[in-house]
């Protein structure tokens, strides 16, 4: 259970930064002890620099490009108790759906989000993006749009989670029997080069197979694309989120026979 003055967010986030230092250590300790010929110490150099470089860049805070690094997360969870709640779901989430559990399984709750979230704390934005996920999970698609378009409200919100929120918008409308020009306007050429980038998550695909089977109603392309989500399925870690797009793809196919026969 959660417990704000004994959880251990900062060894956490201190994990992969003292890994990197450690390796390198190791590194620079084989230089050292062995003879090694000067081809493979130039390549052990080069690692224990790499090393040292990455646990720097991890340790110091810092928003790298608008995206807060590990130090940076310890800074901000320190000084906000919602901000080391909204960590601590993170990381309660996350290894939930890797048993299995669905978001709409969870704690009605934990997405029980305050009026006055600062979501420009990208820990809490997170959380927010969890508060629609959990209701898009339950096929809540009108309290989906609300929370995504709340998000989207603030023009500062990073190009990152506006693509991601885009995606799911798009999906909400096409669920939804949504106004083409509104979905088309949402789906542009930055979101689909997101969507290609991550064609290896399994919401980003889904999406994509969405708009052309009930906007392009290009058949053949979205066979490709579901073909390409069924060997997704196979190795998706994330058994809980694996299950809900599994349902989504049945959504969608449902939708387009409904169509068919109208």
């Amino acid at each position: 259970e959660y417990n704000e003055d004994n959880f251990p967010y900062v060894l956490y986030n201190l994990g992969g930064g003292l890994l990197n230092l450690v390796a390198s250590f190791l590194t620079i300790l084989i230089i050292v002890l062995t003879n090694s010929s000067g081809e493979v110490k130039n390549i052990l150099y080069i690692f224990s620099i790499l090393g040292i470089y990455l646990a720097l860049t991890n340790l110091i805070p810092l928003n790298l490009g608008g995206i807060a690094n590990d130090g940076m997360n310890i800074l901000s969870i320190k000084k906000s108790k919602e901000a080391r709640y909204s960590f601590y779901l993170q990381l309660k989430a996350n290894a939930l759906l890797m048993r299995g559990t669905r978001y709409k399984d969870m704690p009605l709750e934990w997405f029980n989000v305050p009026e006055n979230l600062d979501i420009k704390n990208s820990i809490n934005l997170s959380r927010k993006i969890l508060e629609g996920n959990y209701y898009l999970d339950k096929h809540d698609f009108d309290k989906t749009k609300e929370v995504f378009e709340e998000i989207l409200e603030d023009e500062n919100i990073l190009g990152l989670y506006k693509n991601e929120i885009a995606c799911e918008l798009i999906f909400c409308e096409l669920m939804m029997n949504g106004n083409e020009e509104k979905i088309n306007s949402l789906y542009t050429k930055e979101v689909k080069k997101y969507i290609d980038k991550n064609k290896f998550m399994l919401s980003k695909k889904r999406t994509q197979y969405a708009y052309e089977v009930l906007v392009n109603k290009d058949m053949v392309k979205a066979e490709k694309i579901k073909n390409q989500l069924n060997k997704l399925f196979k190795t998706y870690p994330y058994k809980g989120e694996l299950n809900t797009e599994e349902e989504f793809i049945n959504l969608i196919d449902e939708k387009a026979n409904t169509l068919v026969l109208q």
